[in-house]
């Protein structure tokens, strides 16, 4: 289990609409990231007592972020795509942030 706050923001979490900016920002937004993350600790910690139904409340978890992962990659291509092609073709500077981006968001999706 990581150490991840259980509270508030996520870690890294965006705070304006702006394209992501670090390859360990959360895909999802911090009020889901927070929910699923406190669900998944009260299953652990209700593993000593209820052993099978921590590990029911494990895979509910795993298969509701699952099914939010579509969207949320979706809306982070959206964002990253916008960073780079609301600029003029000249801007090799945005369109280097872009390539990292996409290079540091692909590589971080690899390794899942």
């Amino acid at each position: 289990m990581s150490n991840a706050p259980t509270t508030g923001a996520a870690p890294n979490a965006p705070t304006t609409g702006a394209a992501p900016s670090d390859e360990r920002e959360p895909l999802l937004p911090p009020s889901e990231y927070d929910k699923l993350t406190r669900r998944l600790e009260q299953a652990v910690v209700a593993f000593v007592d209820r052993p099978r139904q921590a590990v029911e409340e494990a895979d509910t978890v795993y298969e509701e972020l699952a099914a939010l992962l579509p969207e949320a990659l979706a809306a982070r291509r959206r964002a990253l795509r916008t960073s780079w092609e609301t600029h003029e073709s000249g801007e090799t500077e945005a369109l280097r942030i872009a390539l990292r981006r996409y290079r540091d968001l692909t590589t971080r999706l690899l390794t899942l």
